[in-house]
């Protein structure tokens, strides 16, 4: 039988690492950085309503074939959620954002907190495709805004937070 396919499939070598993949690391990193005390998870979102921190999931104008389909925007994206939380206060989680990105994966979009948002809005500038939206273009931007994030000042309360009620529930 002849085949129809390229035969050419690899990785796309501009985007070797998913978003998801990227914030893997930076969670184990905080795990060793904090003797396993904070831990930080990226989890797959179940978008339920269609809402996330209270923006409904933008949806992109349908064409004709997306009418006949079905409007599966929202379905057919990879929604995650990153958080942190500590082995004292399991029940407790710190929304730090969520990411959204498409099978192509980038750009990735990211929902902020809006503490961290005020914080370093100026900053990521560039970024902002609405006042509420982050776009990253690609790895590079991605990485360089992930950067940003996690080294709010906001952020670095939290986790010294999430340390001292740790000390205090095994004191």
């Amino acid at each position: 039988m002849y085949s129809l396919w390229s035969g050419s499939f690899e990785p796309n070598k501009e985007n070797k690492k998913t978003p998801k993949a990227i914030i893997s690391e930076q969670c184990f990193l905080l795990d060793e950085l904090t003797k396993g005390v904070v831990i930080a998870r990226i989890a797959s979102y179940d978008v339920g309503n269609g809402d996330v921190f209270g923006f409904p999931m933008i949806r992109p104008k349908g064409t004709k074939i997306q009418q006949l389909l079905g409007d599966s925007y929202t379905e057919n994206c990879f929604i995650y959620e990153f958080f942190l939380t500590s082995k004292g206060t399991p029940k407790y989680r710190y929304r730090v954002f969520f990411i959204r990105h498409g099978i192509t994966i980038y750009p990735v979009e990211i929902f902020l907190d809006s503490s961290i948002e005020t914080e370093i809005h100026d900053v990521l500038a560039p970024f902002w495709s609405n006042p509420d939206i982050i776009i990253c273009k690609n790895e590079v931007d991605f990485i360089a805004v992930l950067q940003r994030i996690l080294n709010s000042s906001k952020l670095e309360k939290v986790i010294n937070s999430l340390l001292a009620m740790n000390e205090r529930s095994a004191g």
